[in-house]
């Protein structure tokens, strides 16, 4: 078994999945839409994150970059390079457990073994995603399109995967009460 298996075997469990998803909260409902307003507090206007977009034109990713000005930008770059470097373990540790837990634990059955890994690309996909923002955030003003394009990719499957992953879950969860309905 590989070490990441054998760590999320290890730590697969009800308190685990409470410890994880508390995380997955104070992240992604207070930390990052604190980073957020912050961001908009220096760029002087209300401004949206470029990590919480999908499938944006270069242009647009650029225009949004601008609006963050001098201030916003460092700062925006400083939550890429700290915050933004947790979180995606968080959110990665946190489905991973769950799917673990649902299909190996709890039995699920599906096509497909070690559906835990799949989180990974998703971490792997905001990682990329991170190092072409820190990139365009540090270069501006001058304008690089493949990196806007690449960063624009990487979103996509980033968000594609968490969809995946959301699915495989809700799958299981339904998966897991049919088999209970069918056992009664």
């Amino acid at each position: 078994m590989s070490l990441i298996a054998s760590l999320i075997d290890k730590i697969a469990g009800y308190r685990t999945i409470a410890v994880l998803f508390v995380l997955f909260l104070v992240f992604g409902l207070y930390i990052m839409p604190s980073f957020q307003k912050a961001i908009s507090e220096l760029a002087g206007k209300k401004v949206s994150i470029i990590d919480l977009q999908s499938g944006l034109h270069p242009e647009d990713i650029y225009e949004m970059i601008e609006d963050y000005g001098a201030e916003g930008r460092r700062l925006y770059r400083w939550v890429e390079m700290s915050a933004d470097i947790i979180y995606p373990i968080i959110y990665t540790m946190f489905f991973s457990v769950i799917l673990y837990f649902l299909y190996e634990k709890l039995g699920v059955v599906f096509p497909f073994s070690r559906l835990y890994f799949f989180p990974f690309l998703m971490m792997f996909a905001d990682y990329v995603e991170n190092v072409f923002i820190i990139f365009m955030l540090s270069l501006y003003p001058v304008k690089l399109m493949a990196l806007a394009y690449l960063c624009s990719a990487a979103s996509v499957v980033k968000w594609i995967s968490l969809a995946i992953n959301l699915l495989l879950i809700v799958y299981g969860v339904a998966m897991l009460f049919v088999q209970k309905l069918v056992k009664r």
